[in-house]
């Protein structure tokens, strides 16, 4: 991840995890992802990776085997997928079929003030 919100990955794309429009291949240098320009945070899974926006969006890409863009596919891709439904998340995190996001919970505190 870059300091701007890039994201660049490289090595083995089997299964689309690079995020450089392709379906395989090595890549053995670092490859811009497409369309992630406001990374926040990063994980990479052994065959999907995933990133939180500074919108708190979280973006997927790769291996959909079993849901683990959480797209409501199990479609994989070569291209970051929106995750549906979060909108808040802060962190990521990816294991080989699973991924996972922490999410802010917004609260408010009221006081009341009563006249003296």
């Amino acid at each position: 991840m870059t300091a701007v919100g890039k994201v660049l990955c490289w090595g083995q794309n089997s299964s689309s995890q690079l995020g450089n429009t392709q379906s395989t291949g090595i890549a053995a240098i670092p490859e811009e992802v497409t369309g992630i320009t406001t990374a926040a945070a990063l994980a990479a899974g052994s065959q999907h990776t995933c990133a939180v926006l500074a919108s708190g969006a979280v973006r997927c890409w790769g291996d959909n085997s079993f849901g683990q863009l959480g797209d409501g596919t199990g479609d994989p891709t070569t291209i970051p997928v929106t995750v549906t439904g979060i909108s808040t998340a802060r962190a990521v995190a990816t294991a080989a079929l699973l991924s996972s996001a922490l999410i802010a919970l917004v609260s408010r505190l009221y006081v009341a003030l009563s006249p003296m």
